[in-house]
């Protein structure tokens, strides 16, 4: 299972804390969540793909990004992220 958190609070105006997100694994059958990155800007929607995870974004565009993060490789300067869309 994938999922996000925001720094978001409660009660609170979004964005007060920044509008970074962190992306998150757990396992289906049980067991500890591990967090695969913490993105720079919100993610807004998540697909578990046969090989990646793919999400949407807003960085800095007046468009969503797409984006692809193979959960399996190692974070090596980024090399487990790719964009999808090329501006």
């Amino acid at each position: 299972m994938a999922y996000t958190i925001t720094q978001d609070i409660n009660s609170e105006q979004e964005g007060n804390f920044g509008p970074e997100t962190e992306l998150w694994v757990a396992p289906s059958g049980g067991g500890a969540p591990s967090r695969l990155v913490r993105w720079h800007s919100r993610i807004y929607q998540l697909f578990w793909g046969s090989r990646e995870i793919l999400f949407a974004t807003d960085v800095g565009g007046v468009h969503n990004d797409l984006w692809a993060l193979d959960p399996v490789k190692p974070d090596d300067e980024g090399a487990r992220m790719r964009a999808l869309v090329e501006e």
